[in-house]
């Protein structure tokens, strides 16, 4: 090859380099756009992701207090009664945990979504003892797992 034939071929030969690398450079520019918004959507996703993990954290934790709302239950009954005698305090007070004795074993959330039902079962009810009859009143009532009852019993006066 003569000295005009290697200029020609090393120009073509120049001439698909700078080809290749415009080329190169476009398809770089169009890729590199391409993987710019991949990668924007793979931060997006992450944040999603995150989120719905703390929504999942925060249902599962809302779940199991509802568990453990519902497992609460009345385990036992205390009834404090104010009464003229010790005799009669007795009494009552084993009347009222009989009448009582059903809200064993009841959800706590059955007897706090109506506080008024404990107060309901005794309030202004009567009970004799000894040829005497008592009035009941609730004076209060503490709602958990020991259901606490406190009732004053006044003598019934009768009227002539």
């Amino acid at each position: 090859m003569d000295r005009v034939g290697k200029g020609i071929v090393m120009q073509r030969l120049g001439a698909f380099m700078v080809g290749v690398l415009v080329g190169a450079a476009a398809l770089l520019a169009v890729k590199g756009h391409d993987l710019d918004l991949l990668y924007l959507q793979i931060r997006k996703l992450r944040t999603e992701n995150a989120q719905l993990q703390e929504e999942i954290t925060s249902l599962k934790k809302d779940f199991l207090d509802k568990q453990k709302q519902s497992i609460r239950k009345v385990r036992r009954i205390e009834v404090d009664v104010k009464a003229p005698d010790e005799f009669t305090k007795l009494a009552i007070a084993r009347h009222l945990k009989s009448r009582m004795h059903p809200l064993i074993n009841k959800e706590l959330g059955y007897l706090e979504s109506d506080p008024q039902l404990v107060t309901q079962l005794i309030e202004g009810r009567t009970y004799t003892y000894e040829n005497q009859v008592y009035q009941l009143k609730v004076e209060a009532v503490f709602i958990g797992e020991t259901l606490r009852i406190w009732v004053f019993a006044g003598k019934q006066t009768t009227g002539t």
